[in-house]
């Protein structure tokens, strides 16, 4: 029995199931009524369209475009872990709040007209700390794209491209952040 969705281009699956196993699970509304081919074959052969390949889904900027640039004045802070709450639950550590509020004042100060943008998306990062710091940089960055979320981009997933640096003893403490946007949808 061969089924075919219309779609392009498509994929040959093998399933080996009995046939009124699929013949059954092929009545679903979805999918058209199934052709037999193959009279009394224990196997059926499913043609179904390929899911479309991430080349295929964006079209490449070359070379990326700047989306925003922006400096975060103070110490940079790390996002702390979720806290348990003492009635069960957990919660954002208040200095995590802030320090969120903060990045995104900052990149709304600098940026006034930013958007939340589909595609592909670059995040650039140095911090510059006063001493050496407890800080690891992932915790540093997770702040940042935490706060950017509904920002610069719909979730941080969207970022495929990363950069971050940790320059220590800065005379003036700070997080320089830049925002690239490496494809849109296709």
């Amino acid at each position: 029995m061969r089924v075919s969705l219309p779609a392009e281009p498509a994929a040959t699956f093998t399933v080996r199931r009995p046939a009124h196993v699929l013949l059954a699970a092929l009545q679903e509304p979805f999918s058209p009524a199934p052709v037999a081919t193959a009279a009394g074959s224990p196997h059926v052969t499913l043609t179904r369209a390929r899911r479309p390949r991430p080349a295929d889904r964006y079209v490449a900027l070359d070379p990326p475009e700047l989306v925003a640039r922006f400096t975060v004045d103070g110490e940079p802070i790390p996002k702390a872990r979720p806290r348990w709450a003492p009635r069960g639950g957990t919660y954002t550590a208040p200095r995590t709040v802030r320090a969120e509020a903060h990045v995104i004042q900052s990149c709304f100060v600098q940026n006034p007209r930013l958007r939340p943008q589909d595609g592909l998306m670059g995040l650039e990062v140095q911090f510059h700390l006063a001493g050496l710091g407890r800080a690891d940089i992932d915790n540093l960055l997770k702040l940042v794209a935490d706060a950017l979320n509904g920002i610069a981009w719909h979730d941080d997933r969207q970022v495929t491209r990363l950069s971050a640096e940790l320059c220590l003893f800065a005379e003036q403490p700070r997080t320089e952040v830049a925002v690239w946007q490496l494809a849109v949808p296709g």
